[in-house]
Protein backbone atom coordinates (compact mmCIF):
# COMPACT_ATOMS: atom_id res chain seq x y z
CA UNK A 1 0.00 0.00 0.00
CA UNK A 2 2.81 2.39 0.91
CA UNK A 3 4.61 1.65 -2.38
CA UNK A 4 1.54 2.56 -4.42
CA UNK A 5 1.18 5.85 -2.54
CA UNK A 6 4.90 6.57 -2.96
CA UNK A 7 4.78 5.93 -6.72
CA UNK A 8 1.64 8.04 -7.06
CA UNK A 9 3.17 11.00 -5.21
CA UNK A 10 6.45 10.60 -7.08
CA UNK A 11 4.60 10.43 -10.40
CA UNK A 12 2.62 13.58 -9.60
CA UNK A 13 5.78 15.41 -8.56
CA UNK A 14 7.70 14.37 -11.68
CA UNK A 15 4.75 15.22 -13.93
CA UNK A 16 4.42 18.67 -12.39
CA UNK A 17 8.17 19.29 -12.55
CA UNK A 18 8.31 18.17 -16.18
CA UNK A 19 5.37 20.41 -17.06
CA UNK A 20 7.02 23.46 -15.47
CA UNK A 21 10.32 22.81 -17.26
CA UNK A 22 8.47 22.27 -20.57
CA UNK A 23 6.60 25.56 -20.10
CA UNK A 24 9.78 27.60 -19.71
CA UNK A 25 11.48 25.78 -22.59
CA UNK A 26 8.47 26.44 -24.81
CA UNK A 27 8.51 30.14 -23.96
CA UNK A 28 12.22 30.45 -24.84
CA UNK A 29 11.92 28.38 -28.01
CA UNK A 30 8.81 30.34 -29.01
CA UNK A 31 10.60 33.67 -28.60
CA UNK A 32 13.53 32.39 -30.66
CA UNK A 33 11.23 31.06 -33.39
CA UNK A 34 9.19 34.27 -33.49
CA UNK A 35 12.32 36.36 -34.00
CA UNK A 36 13.89 34.16 -36.66
CA UNK A 37 10.91 32.80 -38.61
CA UNK A 38 9.94 36.32 -39.63
CA UNK A 39 13.23 36.51 -41.54
CA UNK A 40 12.54 33.37 -43.57
CA UNK A 41 12.09 34.11 -47.26
CA UNK A 42 9.51 32.45 -49.51
CA UNK A 43 11.68 29.57 -50.74
CA UNK A 44 13.09 28.87 -47.27
CA UNK A 45 9.59 28.90 -45.80
CA UNK A 46 8.48 26.39 -48.39
CA UNK A 47 11.44 24.13 -47.53
CA UNK A 48 10.67 24.44 -43.82
CA UNK A 49 7.01 23.58 -44.39
CA UNK A 50 7.93 20.60 -46.57
CA UNK A 51 10.38 19.35 -43.93
CA UNK A 52 7.73 19.55 -41.20
CA UNK A 53 5.18 17.69 -43.35
CA UNK A 54 7.77 15.01 -44.15
CA UNK A 55 8.64 14.67 -40.45
CA UNK A 56 4.96 14.21 -39.54
CA UNK A 57 4.49 11.56 -42.24
CA UNK A 58 7.61 9.68 -41.10
CA UNK A 59 6.56 9.80 -37.44
CA UNK A 60 3.06 8.55 -38.28
CA UNK A 61 4.50 5.69 -40.33
CA UNK A 62 7.04 4.69 -37.66
CA UNK A 63 4.50 4.77 -34.84
CA UNK A 64 1.40 3.35 -36.56
CA UNK A 65 2.46 1.76 -39.86
CA UNK A 66 0.46 1.76 -43.07
CA UNK A 67 -2.89 1.98 -41.28
CA UNK A 68 -1.76 5.26 -39.71
CA UNK A 69 -0.73 6.60 -43.12
CA UNK A 70 -4.16 5.73 -44.51
CA UNK A 71 -5.87 7.51 -41.63
CA UNK A 72 -3.52 10.50 -42.08
CA UNK A 73 -4.38 10.64 -45.78
CA UNK A 74 -8.13 10.46 -45.13
CA UNK A 75 -7.91 13.11 -42.41
CA UNK A 76 -5.89 15.38 -44.71
CA UNK A 77 -8.43 15.01 -47.50
CA UNK A 78 -11.31 15.74 -45.12
CA UNK A 79 -9.44 18.79 -43.85
CA UNK A 80 -8.83 20.12 -47.37
CA UNK A 81 -12.37 19.64 -48.71
CA UNK A 82 -14.31 22.23 -46.64
CA UNK A 83 -12.61 25.39 -47.96
CA UNK A 84 -13.15 24.19 -51.52
CA UNK A 85 -16.78 23.19 -50.89
CA UNK A 86 -17.69 26.26 -48.84
CA UNK A 87 -18.58 24.39 -45.63
CA UNK A 88 -17.13 24.45 -42.13
CA UNK A 89 -14.62 21.81 -41.06
CA UNK A 90 -16.72 20.97 -38.01
CA UNK A 91 -19.48 19.68 -40.30
CA UNK A 92 -17.05 17.26 -41.92
CA UNK A 93 -16.05 15.87 -38.52
CA UNK A 94 -19.49 14.27 -38.32
CA UNK A 95 -18.06 11.81 -40.82
CA UNK A 96 -15.81 10.53 -38.02
CA UNK A 97 -18.20 10.95 -35.10
CA UNK A 98 -21.04 8.74 -36.31
CA UNK A 99 -18.93 5.58 -36.88
CA UNK A 100 -17.12 6.10 -33.56
CA UNK A 101 -20.40 6.49 -31.67
CA UNK A 102 -21.81 3.37 -33.32
CA UNK A 103 -18.66 1.39 -32.54
CA UNK A 104 -18.57 2.30 -28.85
CA UNK A 105 -22.33 1.88 -28.35
CA UNK A 106 -22.04 -1.77 -29.50
CA UNK A 107 -24.64 -1.39 -32.25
Amino acid sequence: MFEILLFTVLGCFLGTFTGIVAYFLQVKIGEFAAMHLGKVSGSSYRKLTSAVILLVVILVFVMTGFLGLIILLIGTIIGLFPPNLGVRRAQCMGFFLIPVLLFYSNL
